[in-house]
């Protein structure tokens, strides 16, 4: 019981030096809908957190959105790339894990310049940081999230 506790308050306590560190930065919007000013993320750096913490945040983000549309995020995962019969081409994503063999999610990203995916891109597997800002786009009736003007960074 004591090293749960122990587990738990050194989750806290990471996340709140990671918030402290430039992990994000904040900045104020116009008025929302409720006439509320509303905060949203201009930078996420989520190689700055252990894989638990990158993994929720990044779920975190696919599921507010509004939050981190235009946002640059800094990412690490292992790429995969997959055919989208719909559009009749290939998209490539960035995988993150909460654990080896457990938990993961994905988020697509589109390279920057006139790049082929999947021939111009990265071996399938490989481990990548990008960086590049947060979108989303339409496809029959979807929401669908990405990073765009993306590059490789290590």
């Amino acid at each position: 019981m004591k090293k749960l506790v122990a587990a738990i308050l050194l989750t806290i306590l990471l996340f709140c030096f990671a918030s402290c560190t430039g992990v994000f930065r904040r900045a104020q919007t116009g008025p929302a809908k409720d006439g509320e000013e509303k905060e949203r993320e201009t930078y996420v750096d989520l190689t700055a957190l252990n894989p638990l913490l990158a993994y929720a945040q990044l779920s975190n983000m696919i599921g507010n959105p509004e939050r981190y549309i235009g946002a640059e995020v800094k990412v690490r995962g292992r790429y995969a790339s997959y055919f989208v019969s719909s559009l009749e081409e290939y998209h490539a994503s960035i995988v993150v894990e909460d654990t080896p063999n457990c938990c993961s999610v994905g988020l697509e990203f589109v390279l920057q310049g006139d790049l082929k995916c999947p021939e111009d891109y990265p071996a399938r597997d490989e481990i990548l940081v990008l960086n590049g800002f947060f979108d989303t786009y339409e496809d029959e009736g979807s929401t669908y999230y990405r990073l765009i003007n993306a590059t490789i960074v290590g």
